[in-house]
């Protein structure tokens, strides 16, 4: 049995899909262009560094087909450079106007230049492509890239057509093979939503294992022996690893995580928001809403008081004292709990990817410091989910019924589904039982008929992305009234697409234009088949099964 006590860094991420060919920047594409610039290169950075300083390090990423789709399609990396390059000009401004101010001038010269540096990287070292330059460290062991539903979508409201969840896992899998050319071990459950019956699809593709959130595991039956600190399994020989509440709480906890230290950088404080239109006109979207420059000039705020101007090297100080503290709790609440137990305990810390960086701007500079503080404790070790899952001997995970459950508000469904959004279901169920009567209607098609099915197959997935419908919610307080206008807009579009693209299959009159302009614009998932939409006979898949 290994001695040493284990944490488990899990990052999850996924953008909802976003591909606009209008010349104009849009305000939704803005968290793509961010996703890019202040998190996955400052992460590969961390990597970097780390590597050449040898200190071990191991990391699970959860890498969504649609997302390895968007960052490696030509228009959005073509968008994203023009966006840099704006940001690059506007730091030369920037650079000007506060000459006479020494404080903000030296923000002002380090953004413009890490900026072009982070240009340099994205082109040049990485070349264009994100998926690829991870695929390095997963094939050198140090990051384990795990797949999750083709889209976002909220599983256990598709549970009545498993075909449904079926086609999204088959899509997933096919794209995770083409973008890094391996089987993962681990599936992700979309918003952490568990409900009976998710297991038996899970297990029906080989997945060894997935995630839970920790009340879905607590709530059980019966009730898991050593709580979060060690595997379950279901009865059809899933493994469940156990998310550390107390782990996420002490990062993430919008009053007292530490990640929330009045010293970090105001995600909010963008002079994009505050100066003249005039002066920021290449930061205004098409609709004349004004975006993020990248320039943000003060900390955050905190029981009311007014904001200060960042300071970078107090900042990193005060994230490396934080890696220390939760290195020194990770490995006292781990030691206490392998008193109670003759297992290795595990402490499964999954954490949002898109925070890091983005919205905690010393966020990577916290995980750094982690690793390097984890490196100097004998009785602690980095594992990804599935290097340690394969030392334990998986029959004596105790096996149990996990409870109906899913992250977000209330643990439960209830910010994906209220009334002021019920009436999307009713359409996406519509449309997936259709969607399933064209794939077992048209068995065995070619040319144009085909690529009618699969575009058909490609707008019901994209129609039935959680974002859209959770966009729309009255709960969802934190949503921009943009967003919303932008998720009605997506969902009836997509909805609208597949029902144009069925009636034609109906009446043998398709516009080929039409056809064409949708496979260009909704161009995700090239290798799709939508003949993954069919039911499965039920005796191929209980032979499966045994």
């Amino acid at each position: 049995m290994n001695e040493s006590n284990v944490i488990s860094f899990v990052f999850n991420i996924h953008l909802p899909f976003v591909r606009e060919t209008e010349p104009q920047f849009i305000y939704e594409e803005l968290p793509f262009f961010e996703l890019i610039s202040l998190s996955f290169i400052p992460f590969l950075e961390m990597l970097d560094r780390l590597d050449a300083d040898h200190i071990p390090f191991h990391i699970t990423l959860v890498m969504p087909p649609l997302l390895c789709q968007l960052l490696t399609d030509e228009l959005l990396v073509k968008r994203y450079l023009e966006y840099v390059d704006k940001q690059i000009a506007f730091g030369q401004k920037e650079i000007i106007r506060c000459k006479s101010k020494p404080k903000l001038l030296k923000l002002a010269q380090f953004y413009y230049e890490s900026t072009i540096d982070k240009r340099f990287l994205f082109v040049e070292r990485y070349n264009k492509n994100i998926p690829s330059a991870l695929s390095y460290y997963a094939r050198r062991g140090n990051v384990e890239l795990v797949t999750t539903a083709a889209i976002n979508a909220y599983l256990p409201f598709y549970i009545n057509y498993p075909s449904s969840i079926s086609a999204q896992i088959e899509t997933a899998l096919v794209s995770h093979k083409q973008f890094f050319k391996e089987r993962p071990q681990g599936f992700w459950l979309p918003e952490l939503a568990y409900c009976e019956g998710l297991d038996r699809l899970i297990r029906y593709y080989k997945f060894e294992w997935t995630i839970i959130d920790t009340h879905t595991a607590l709530l059980s039956r019966p009730y898991p022996e050593y709580g979060s600190y060690y595997p379950l399994k279901t009865q059809k020989g899933l493994s469940l690893l156990v998310k550390d509440f107390y782990a996420y709480k002490e990062i993430m906890d919008r009053k007292s995580g530490c990640s929330v230290n009045p010293v970090f950088r105001s995600y909010f404080g963008d002079v994009g928001f505050e100066l003249p239109k005039s002066y920021v006109i290449d930061f205004i979207s098409a609709r004349g809403i004004r975006l993020a420059t990248g320039c943000k000039y003060y900390t955050k705020k905190q029981n009311g008081k007014s904001k200060g101007i960042y300071h970078g090297e107090k900042a990193a100080k005060a994230a490396k004292a934080a890696a220390q503290d939760f290195v020194s709790n990770r490995a006292k609440s781990l030691s206490e709990a392998r008193e109670t137990m003759n297992k290795t305990p595990l402490s499964l810390c999954v954490l949002p990817f898109d925070y890091f960086g983005r919205f905690w701007y010393e966020g990577w500079t916290f995980i750094e410091e982690v690793f390097k503080g984890g490196a100097e404790e004998p009785a602690l070790e980095f594992m990804t989910p599935s290097a340690y899952l394969a030392k334990e001997n998986a029959h004596e995970f105790q096996i149990i019924s996990p409870e109906y459950s899913s992250s977000g508000f209330h643990g439960y469904a209830e910010a994906y589904l209220d009334s002021s959004n019920i009436w999307v279901y009713r359409h996406l169920l519509r449309s997936v039982e259709r969607m399933i009567e064209l794939s077992e209607r048209f068995t065995e098609e070619t040319d144009i008929r085909e690529r009618v099915l699969n575009q058909a197959a490609r707008e019901v997935l994209l129609a039935m992305d959680t974002d859209w419908a959770r966009f729309t919610a009255d709960g969802e307080q934190y949503i921009s009234s943009e967003w919303r206008r932008y998720a009605q807009y997506q969902l009836r579009h997509h909805l609208r697409n597949f029902t144009t693209l069925y009636e034609s299959l109906g009446n043998s009159q398709l516009s080929t234009r039409f056809l064409t302009d949708l496979e260009s614009r909704n161009n995700v998932f090239p290798n799709i088949n939508y003949r993954s939409f069919r039911r499965k006979k039920k005796k191929v898949a209980n032979q499966n099964e045994k």
